[in-house]
């Protein structure tokens, strides 16, 4: 008796084989799971993840991205929509290795401006966290003293710990609501203080939010 031919194994059963596959573990090599972010300015001398980037370069989740001296970059990402001044260094957290939203920012020196898109972010400074669920801020962050304004939004700030107390302080803002934030208390002192409203404007703000098909709040007033 001739041996039976092997018939091929239809499409839609190799498919399921795949993804059976994959639910068991046993496909160790994915690929990247994000869609990519897009640059819509830059200018001057910007890396992501230590290398050259230009307007075709795309940013996902979980990178660095450096800013050098006279530079700025604008950029784009899932919901949000960011302005990264000169001399910064911004790095774009995610909670796994394979999420493609980004849970939170980590600007280690430099100044940002931000507008968020829907769910909640965490952001860190040298002297500061900060809760935020869309809204629209603005940081500067230094060793010596942090600069952060909600410009519209609801933020919930903290400092760092240092082995000292914490102050914390919940804010509601319509219109920029701004703080200086200081590493460490000086006799007494708070280290959550008033500031006035430096170094951004409504239209930086607007023109985050126009990128995403959004009005601005700070316009409508």
């Amino acid at each position: 008796m001739a041996p039976a031919q092997s018939r091929p194994v239809p499409r839609s059963r190799r498919r399921g084989f795949m993804l059976a596959a994959l639910g068991a573990g046993s496909l160790l090599v994915l690929p990247r799971v994000s869609a990519a972010g897009e640059i819509s300015a830059l200018k001057g001398k910007v890396s992501i993840n230590g290398r050259p980037a230009d307007v075709k370069t795309p940013i996902f989740s979980g990178d660095s991205v450096e800013t050098g001296k006279d530079s700025q970059l604008i950029f784009k990402l899932n919901e949000d929509a960011f302005l990264l001044r000169a001399n910064s260094t911004l790095r774009l957290e995610k909670k796994t290795q394979f999420d493609p939203l980004i849970s939170g920012l980590r600007l280690l020196t430099g100044a940002l401006a931000v507008a968020f898109g829907k769910g909640p972010k965490n952001i860190y400074a040298q002297t500061f966290t900060a809760g935020i669920r869309g809204t629209g801020i603005y940081l500067e962050s230094a060793p010596d003293v942090s600069y952060f304004c909600t410009c519209y939004g609801s933020t919930e700030l903290m400092t760092r710990a240092d082995g000292g107390t914490q102050d914390k302080e919940h804010i509601i803002s319509t219109r920029h609501v701004s703080r200086y934030v200081y590493p460490a208390a000086q006799r007494g002192s708070p280290r959550i203080v008033p500031a006035p409203t430096i170094n951004h404007t409504d239209e930086e703000l607007a023109m985050l939010e126009s990128l995403m098909g959004r009005s601005c709040p700070l316009m409508e007033k």
